[in-house]
């Protein structure tokens, strides 16, 4: 099992690569402060910001012709841009502890590693989960969604693991936006949508967690409903 998922994520990461050769210019390079900010309200903000970058990309239609010619791909980017992002019905967050993504490889292949190595790969398999769940539904959906993805980066003293947000909405479109400490505490996020019918109907932890068992390759995690106050 563990070499199927390597497989899978292998080929989505050398997918993802190629793409974003024709794709670069979504991403941004900008760096913001939120020292002194709750963790949980910088990163919540911060997945929004980038899933309403998205959804502006979606909607966008010199974007995506710039961006392919497919009619198929264009239908399914039009179907994402029509839904509306501003409110989750419920946001998740996946806690990654070090060295948790090491279990899609098969035992030695990663651990015997530099630990600069390791801490590369780790954060490529975290910004791959989204589209290895997109790619369940064909190579023509991953496509689609590669188009309209969206990165950043800001200072953040207090993270400290690997972090999936998962934003769940009305309809088959969720989104997951993926952030990974860096040095001089400089935090990369990393945004996708993702379509999957059985993820907007999870309504708890347990059914959160049972979902990242049938769909991730992931034994090491903490999951938890992120709640902020009103």
């Amino acid at each position: 099992m563990k070499k199927y998922f390597t497989i899978i994520v292998v080929s989505v990461m050398l997918f993802i690569l190629l793409c974003g050769c024709s794709t670069k210019s979504e991403n941004t390079d900008t760096v913001l402060s939120t020292k002194g900010e709750n963790t949980d309200i910088v990163l919540y903000t911060k997945g929004l910001e980038l899933i309403h970058r998205m959804d502006m990309m979606a909607e966008n239609e010199n974007y995506i012709n710039l961006m392919s010619a497919s009619a198929e791909l264009k239908e399914i980017i039009n179907g994402i841009g029509n839904n509306n992002y501003s409110e989750p019905n419920a946001v998740y967050k996946i806690t990654l502890p070090e060295g948790a993504t090491a279990s899609v490889f098969e035992d030695g292949e990663i651990t015997e590693m530099p630990e600069e190595i390791k801490t590369e790969i780790e954060k490529r398999l975290l910004t791959v989960i989204p589209s290895q769940v997109n790619a369940l539904n064909g190579s023509t959906v991953l496509a689609a969604t590669s188009i309209i993805t969206f990165g950043d980066s800001f200072i953040n003293e207090d993270l400290n693991n690997n972090t999936i947000y998962i934003y769940l909405y009305e309809g088959e479109y969720s989104a997951m936006v993926s952030f990974f400490p860096g040095n001089e505490n400089i935090v990369g996020a990393s945004a996708y949508f993702v379509i999957n019918d059985s993820l907007n109907q999870i309504s708890s932890d347990s059914e959160m967690s049972e979902w990242i068992k049938k769909c991730l390759p992931l034994t090491d995690y903490e999951t938890e409903k992120v709640e902020l106050a009103k």
